[in-house]
């Protein structure tokens, strides 16, 4: 039987977007269960210090990184700024999206890079330095979530055939 362990106290965990949506809650969760929290932000910087003004007055240990995961030099500053806080990151939760709202009839080659970049090239280079972090580091466990939204499934045959029939 597969058990997830309870006990997250003292465990580093990244979080990718961990500032607003999905990543807030998730910010708070774990902090609460007293896990070290390095919030990643792009925008909405004053929420990422909120959160972590709130994470440290309940006690607990919260970072807020800023990074352009697009941007490759910025993903490598990140573990860095990452491994100076807390020494090292024990857990990756990519949670960072692209959704740009298009239909098939205005999709883009810009658009479909838009989506490829932050959905598939930056969660791959992401988990890439975290287990090289690992090797690095001699560490044998770590924990990766990747998580995506219901707005993957917008582009399905039913959603394609409304549009068609729209126009």
């Amino acid at each position: 039987m597969f058990m997830i362990n309870p006990n997250l106290k003292g465990i580093v965990i990244l979080i990718t977007g961990g500032n607003s949506g999905i990543g807030s809650a998730i910010t708070e969760q774990f902090a609460e269960m007293g896990s070290k929290i390095i919030i990643h932000y792009y925008d909405k910087e004053e929420k990422a210090t909120q959160l972590v003004r709130t994470i440290q007055e309940s006690g607990g240990e919260a970072v807020a990184i800023y990074a352009d995961l697009r941007q490759e030099q910025d993903i490598d500053q990140l573990m860095e700024k990452s491994i100076k806080a807390f020494g090292t990151v024990d857990a990756l939760i990519n949670n960072v999206a692209a959704c740009v709202l298009d239909t098939i009839f205005d999709t883009t080659g810009e658009t479909i890079d838009e989506h490829f970049e932050m959905n598939a090239r930056v969660p791959v280079q992401l988990m890439n330095r975290f287990v090289l972090l690992h090797k690095e580091q001699g560490k044998k466990e770590g924990s990766i979530v990747n998580i995506s939204t219901d707005a993957s499934q917008k582009l399905r045959g039913k959603f394609l055939m409304e549009q068609v029939k729209q126009h």
